[in-house]
């Protein structure tokens, strides 16, 4: 009975490492999210941050809070999935989907690499 005790306190002690969701880390999400900014056109952009889905009216502080929420929410649901792979490839496939656009969606994946491991200045 002791050891039966002993393996089932061990198991709830170990259970939450497993399968937690953690938000991702603010300076990561913000050396992507202006990694986005650069990709989508930058300053030259009608769409700043490539936001097309809702009406910002072009407001950079808007789109940019949008591009926050959308790399925070895909962060999540990348955790949620199990990691099958890493999470730059993930974004690209929510952000810029094969489907909608398999050449958009190769070179994405290759700049979002590129910005998000190298300098994101404009």
């Amino acid at each position: 009975m002791i050891k039966i005790s002993l393996i089932l306190a061990c198991f709830w002690a170990v259970l939450p490492v497993f399968g937690q969701i953690t938000p991702i880390n603010k300076d990561y999400r913000d050396k992507i999210v202006n990694s986005i900014y650069k990709i989508e056109g930058g300053v030259r952009t009608k769409y700043p941050f490539g936001i097309k889905s809702i009406d910002t009216g072009g407001n950079y502080d808007k789109a940019k809070r949008i591009c926050e929420n959308t790399v925070q929410n895909n962060y999540i649901r990348w955790q949620k999935s199990g990691k099958t792979n890493d999470f730059l490839n993930f974004l690209a496939d929510k952000y810029c989907p094969p489907i909608d656009d398999k050449q958009g969606n190769i070179n994405w994946k290759r700049n979002i690499k590129h910005y998000v491991k190298g300098p994101t200045k404009e």
